[in-house]
C-alpha cells in the first residue's frame, strides 16, 4: 500500500515552521522532497517512511494548529505485478536476441538484431525505474504540509464609530421632537431632550 496525507496548519512564523517540519522528518529517517516558503504561507513535501508516518502525522501539533488532516491509501500490487511480468518477458526476449546474435552470419543480420536489442533494453531499463519509484512509493509515505498566518484583524475605524454615534443622536433628537409634537408637551421640554441627547453623543465621542 502506498499512503498519502494532507495537513493543513496555522503558524505564527512560516520559516520556524518550515524548519520544525524538516527537523520531525530528518528524526524520522524521512526528508524534505519539495518546500516553498513565504511571508504569510508555505507548501512543503515530506516523505516519511510508512512505519513512522502516523508519529509525523501526530507531532505536526508541536507546529501550529492543526486545521485539516486527510489521508489516502493506493494499493500498488497489480502495478508491481504488471511491471514484473512485463519485465520478464522483455528479459526473456533479450535472451533469445542474444542467441541469434551469436549465429547471426552476415552484417545485414547482425545490425537488425543489434537494433531490436537496443529497444528491448531500453524498454527493460523504463520499466525497471517505474517498479523503483513504485517500490519507494511503497516504503515512504507522502506527507504534502499547507502553512498559513491568521490574517489579524484590523482594528475599527474611529470615525466610522464616530459618524454612526452622531447619527443615530440625530435620529433620536428628531424622534423625540416628534413625540413631543405630537403629544403637546412644552418647547422646553423638547429642547431639554435634545440636549441631553447631544451631551450623551459628545461624552461618547471624547471617549474615543
Amino acid at each position: 500500500m502506498s499512503y498519502t496525507a494532507s495537513v493543513e496548519i496555522e503558524v505564527n512564523n512560516t520559516n520556524y515552521a518550515a524548519a520544525r517540519i524538516s527537523q520531525i522528518a530528518q528524526q524520522l529517517s524521512g526528508y524534505v522532497s519539495y518546500m516553498y516558503v513565504g511571508n504569510s504561507s508555505a507548501q512543503i513535501t515530506v516523505k516519511v517512511p510508512q512505519e513512522y508516518l502516523q508519529s509525523f502525522l501526530d507531532q505536526l501539533s508541536s507546529v501550529g494548529r492543526v486545521l485539516q488532516k486527510s489521508m489516502t491509501a493506493n494499493d500498488v500490487t497489480d502495478q508491481l505485478l504488471d511491471l514484473d511480468t512485463r519485465i520478464r518477458n522483455l528479459q526473456a526476449e533479450e535472451s533469445r536476441l542474444l542467441k541469434l546474435y551469436d549465429m547471426a552470419k552476415d552484417v545485414g543480420e547482425i545490425i537488425q538484431i543489434e537494433d531490436r536489442l537496443s529497444q528491448v533494453r531500453y524498454q527493460i531499463e523504463i520499466l525497471q525505474a517505474q517498479k523503483t519509484n513504485i517500490e519507494r512509493m511503497v516504503q515512504y509515505a507522502t506527507v504534502q504540509i499547507s502553512l498559513t498566518i491568521p490574517a489579524k484583524p484590523q482594528p475599527e475605524d474611529h470615525w466610522k464609530w464616530v459618524i454612526n454615534v452622531a447619527s443615530r443622536a440625530f435620529w433620536g433628537a428628531i424622534a423625540l421632537i416628534a413625540i413631543a409634537i405630537a403629544g403637546g408637551l412644552p418647547l422646553a421640554l423638547v429642547a431639554l431632550a435634545a440636549y441631553a441627547v447631544y451631551r450623551l453623543y459628545r461624552r461618547k465621542s471624547q471617549k474615543a
